[in-house]
């Protein structure tokens, strides 16, 4: 008699907990739609028509932008990268209580960050880039423990930098750049010890020195860029303990001293600029960090430029990379000859300049080789690779070519509609499936694996030359992409 009694209090239990789960994701749906609606209510303008199938005739997890767990049906992604939409972003989101990914870059979202973030819990990667935002950064995302990418960089935010951010230790990457911070460079770096990109460049008023322990607070740092602050002092030795560094980039403060690093354990390094600043001590060794670089066989830009260094250039500029570009010493009071294969480099970076589909607009109204100009032309080389259409092909005239090509094919597929890119996209998924170990990955992960590399490359190759990623950006973008698929 008891076992019976057993059973049936063991059935009545499990009834109630099935109820009460079907009531929380019931309830968690309602939740979920209100706060969408409410964000597309705070929507000024979206000339795209981003938001046009968020109506009644569907389920809000199929709505454009928006991606739901299979489970149990909650938001947990939002992305709308690139759309062109305009207003404030709502504090409504906040109640996504599922959200994962918020990425609403390269947009025209004004007014502040909502400090009501912080209650995302399982936030992951906010990505606010390239908007026109503005006030501080909310100390209240320090409670997303979860976070581990925060891009709020080129908007107007202002002030300091809340010190509560150093909570964030599963941080990755850490992009500010470009706005108008004020201040010493955070004290909480050093509790960010995941972090691989840190971007603080163009800050406008960052100041003080680099912390001497620096590389050995960020080992896995692959990407750091501090250019066109106000930093002093000396270049810490021990940023050569950071041997998965990739793009190093201080240019235009007023470091001084000996450019006394080792780059020879970092192997993966691919851009040194240092121009603009107050290097050189006229001892005869300060040139001795180029002997260092022979080893970094991806290296593919150096400046230098506008510094102070003296003496005779070192012969072992003749063993730098093959893969370098872009080598720059004027400025400085330095003498000596280049090698022939180092002038044979600079002359063919400079045929690139007119390559013709590939060169970036502005280069056909007399501007100089730039930064910018580089992204463009990978930006196209990359959708040539991706879609297998060259710029130069026959069917690129009269106001079409690739880049317009491809984002217009992208919104297409997107929505469903099917167009010449469609056919090219699917067959490009079946080849990539097949990956190195002889193992198949999932068409949905290679679909939007691609998705993703095609929305870097029409980023990089927009006509105006401020509104491009910068390579910093590009790199971190890329390595994402390739993680997801080798993780599979």
């Amino acid at each position: 008699m008891f076992y019976v009694f057993s059973q049936v209090v063991c059935v009545i239990l499990i009834s109630l907990l099935f109820k009460n789960t079907r009531i929380q994701a019931r309830n968690g749906n309602v939740t979920d739609r209100f706060s969408l609606l409410a964000f597309k209510k705070s929507i000024v303008q979206d000339p795209q028509n981003a938001l046009a199938s968020w109506n009644d005739s569907l389920h809000f997890c199929q709505w454009e932008g928006v991606t739901c767990g299979r489970l149990h049906q909650r938001v947990t992604r939002i992305d709308f990268t690139s759309t062109a939409l305009s207003g404030p972003l709502s504090p409504y989101v906040a109640n996504l209580s599922f959200l994962q990914v918020l990425q609403i870059n390269n947009n025209s979202l004004y007014g502040e960050i909502p400090p009501q973030l912080g209650k995302l819990s399982r936030l992951k990667a906010l990505n606010l880039f390239l908007n026109n935002l503005g006030g501080v950064v909310p100390a209240n995302i320090s409670r997303c423990s979860n976070l581990q990418h925060l891009r709020v960089g080129r908007n107007n935010l202002v002030g300091k930098l809340p010190e509560e951010l150093g909570a964030l230790s599963k941080l990755k990457s850490l992009v500010i750049e470009e706005n108008s911070f004020t201040g010493r460079i955070p004290p909480f770096l050093g509790n960010l010890l995941r972090c691989k990109y840190c971007m603080l460049g163009e800050t406008i008023f960052l100041e003080g020195v680099l912390y001497p322990s620096i590389g050995w607070m960020l080992p896995l740092l692959q990407a750091i860029q501090l250019s066109d602050n106000q930093f002093t002092g000396l270049l810490p030795l021990s940023l050569s303990n950071c041997s998965e560094l990739q793009i190093f980039q201080l240019n235009s403060n007023f470091f001084v001293g000996k450019i006394a690093s080792d780059f020879g354990g970092q192997k993966n390094i691919m851009k040194i600029v240092l121009d603009g600043n107050n290097f050189g001590t006229g001892e005869t060794d300060e040139m001795n960090f180029i002997g260092s670089l022979s080893n970094c066989s991806n290296l593919q830009g150096l400046s230098v430029a506008s510094n102070k260094l003296r003496g005779i250039l070192p012969n072992s500029v003749g063993n730098l990379s093959t893969k370098l570009t872009f080598l720059n010493f004027e400025g400085n009071q330095l003498y000596g000859r280049l090698p022939s294969s180092i002038e044979v480099t600079q002359s063919s970076s400079v045929g690139l300049k007119g390559t013709i589909g590939y060169a970036a607009p502005e280069y056909g109204l007399g501007s100089e080789i730039s930064k910018s100009g580089d992204v463009y032309s990978f930006g196209i080389l990359l959708l040539e690779m991706i879609t297998g259409k060259r710029p130069t092909d026959a069917m690129f005239n009269e106001g079409l070519n690739l880049h317009k090509f491809v984002s217009i094919s992208l919104q297409d597929h997107v929505k469903g509609k099917r167009s010449t890119f469609h056919g090219d996209f699917e067959e490009t998924i079946e080849t990539t499936k097949e990956s190195g170990n002889g193992t198949t990955i999932g068409e949905n992960v290679v679909g939007e694996c691609l998705l993703s590399a095609l929305k870097v490359g029409i980023a990089c190759s927009v006509e105006s030359p401020q509104a491009r990623m910068s390579i910093a950006d590009v790199v971190f973008e890329l390595n994402s992409i390739r993680d997801t698929l080798t993780s599979y």
